[in-house]
Parts: structure tokens; sequence; C-alpha cells
């Protein structure tokens, strides 16, 4: 169960950790310094760049898919097999608050329990 919510709330926008405790947490949650990659990057231009003078792009969100696909992968690292398709919980405004997602550890199971694993988590 992966709280894909609270780690798009600790990604920092346009390149500014908001705080070394967050910085260490994300580090903590994905292993390693990966995360930076999803920091929201200046990408487009203001609609009104005359009312904006220091704003030079406005940031873009990197999406729940990507820091989904980016855990996934580190997953996939650590265990024999992961379901390919984790499965989404929302909120009551259909917000994504986790991932639930299946990993199995040993490789001679690994094949049956992610296809049990993945029938299920498509089933919800």
């Amino acid at each position: 169960l992966f709280p894909v919510s609270t780690v798009r709330r600790l990604l920092p926008i346009q390149g500014e950790v908001r705080s070394q405790g967050n910085e260490d947490r994300l580090t903590g949650v994905f292993g390693d310094e990966s995360w930076q990659e999803l920091q929201h990057e200046p990408a487009q231009l203001p609609m009104f760049p005359e009312h904006f003078p220091d704003l030079d792009r406005v940031a873009t969100d990197p999406g729940v898919a990507a820091i989904v696909n980016l855990y996934l992968s580190k997953l996939e690292t650590v265990f024999a097999q992961v379901t390919p398709e984790p499965r989404t919980l929302r909120n009551s405004k259909n917000s994504p608050m986790y991932e639930f997602m299946f990993a199995a550890g040993n490789p001679k199971g690994a094949p049956i329990a992610v296809k049990i694993a993945d029938h299920l988590l498509t089933k919800l």
C-alpha cells in the first residue's frame, strides 16, 4: 500500500526542497535520490507574462503515474516479481490516495503468486 498522495505533497516545487526533513523522507521512501527526477519543473510560460515579471514559467506536476512507475521500478530491483498494474485507491473526490501493489520475494513461487494477485487487483 503506497501512499502516493503523501509522496506527491512532499515533492518540491520548481526545484526547491521544502525542508531537509522532506528530502530525507523521500530518500527513505525510494531508497535513494532518484525521486529528484520527479520534481516539478518549469515547463510553460504564464498566460500573461507582463503581470508576472518574476515568474519565468509555471510548474508542472510530474503526475501520479510517474511517481508510481518510479516506485514500481524500485520494487522490481528488490523482489523476484511485481504485479505490472497496481490498483489505485481514491477518495470521495476521486483523487488518488494510495496505490495497492503486490510483490513476491520467493523466485520459485513468484509467478503464480503474482498471477493471483494481479487477478485480485483487477477485480477490486
